[in-house]
């Protein structure tokens, strides 16, 4: 059961953030809002953070309401799932919205127009959510046994959605089932720095996604 909510959770929510915020975004500048703010001397990256923030609202506020009510749902029909498992796949969804709607507004900001940042959108999601498992293997039987380990840490930083997905299997004490591949990235994430490090790398992608435009 849980298991199946993140997959559903990992595939639909990354995608829907990215059209959301990336077509809301450059819709503000085919439809001449941005330029008419920033006569108000408001700054580019002023502008872009205050659109992350309220696009971040509409979708915590999805969030909370799909859950809510999937949970009522479930309650109805004689099964508890109890409010630690609600509050996992909040913050499940959440960190998801969070970095991918830092990537949606520098799509927004960097694409011409609507189709340009459908495009980009579907493309980034496809790459970190569809196809990223595949590339990872075909790359990984590539490198020599030894370097198979540190190569897939590094890489695991490098897709947000990856990040989240491990990381919070291993907050759910369910580490184990990435293997031995895994293991010095689950004991790092288990450890002291594990949640510091984690949001300073969530905190980083969404930066970067938005600063670098």
């Amino acid at each position: 059961m849980m298991g199946a909510m993140m997959n559903v959770t990992l595939y639909l929510l990354p995608l829907i953030t990215l059209l959301l915020g990336g077509i809301s975004t450059v819709t503000e500048k085919e439809d001449g809002h941005w330029q008419l703010l920033s006569t108000y001397g408001l700054s580019t990256y002023l502008f872009l953070w205050g659109k992350w923030i309220g696009l971040l609202l509409i979708l915590i506020t999805m969030i909370i309401f799909s859950f809510g009510l999937s949970g009522i749902i479930t309650v109805i029909f004689g099964k508890d799932p109890g409010f630690s498992s609600f509050l996992f796949f909040f913050l499940f969804a959440s960190l998801l919205a969070i970095v991918y709607l830092g990537l949606s507004i520098g799509i927004g900001a960097i694409a011409k127009n609507r189709w340009q940042a459908l495009i980009i959108g579907i493309g980034i999601w496809f790459l970190t959510i569809v196809l990223w498992p595949t590339l990872l293997i075909s790359f990984l039987t590539l490198l020599p046994y030894s370097s198979i380990k540190p190569t897939l840490e590094i890489l695991t930083f490098l897709n947000p959605a990856e990040l989240v997905r491990i990381f919070s299997m291993v907050k759910l004490d369910a580490g184990s089932v990435f293997g031995p591949e895994y293991l010095q990235w689950v004991t790092w994430a288990d450890g002291p720095f594990g949640i510091p490090v984690f949001i300073a790398i969530i905190s980083l992608w969404i930066i970067t996604s938005i600063t670098v435009v």
